[in-house]
């Protein structure tokens, strides 16, 4: 998964993913959208293809579990200096 900013800054998380489709994990997930502020958060119903909430076959859960991270920032990345890269690993 790779997050870019306009400033060019990016970050890539290298993930173990795994689909989710009980209705326990899709109701959890569901209402989190629900409920969070904007921009993060939204009615899930404005999906048709989810307009029957969240058993609707077309709904499912990923989960993601992220085993490395790496963030560069644009001025890292344009001068070449690998070595200033941010990298996590658990």
């Amino acid at each position: 998964m790779t997050y870019w900013d306009a400033s060019h800054d990016t970050v890539s998380a290298h993930c173990h993913a795994s689909l989710h489709t009980d209705d326990d994990t899709c109701t959890e997930l569901w209402e989190r959208f629900a409920a969070a502020p904007e921009p993060v958060g939204y009615d899930p119903a404005i999906i048709h293809a989810w307009k029957d909430g969240p058993r609707s076959p077309a709904f499912a859960a990923l989960r993601l579990d992220p085993w490395r991270v790496r963030v560069q920032p644009a001025p890292v990345l344009l001068a070449g200096k690998v070595e200033l890269v941010l990298d996590w690993r658990p």
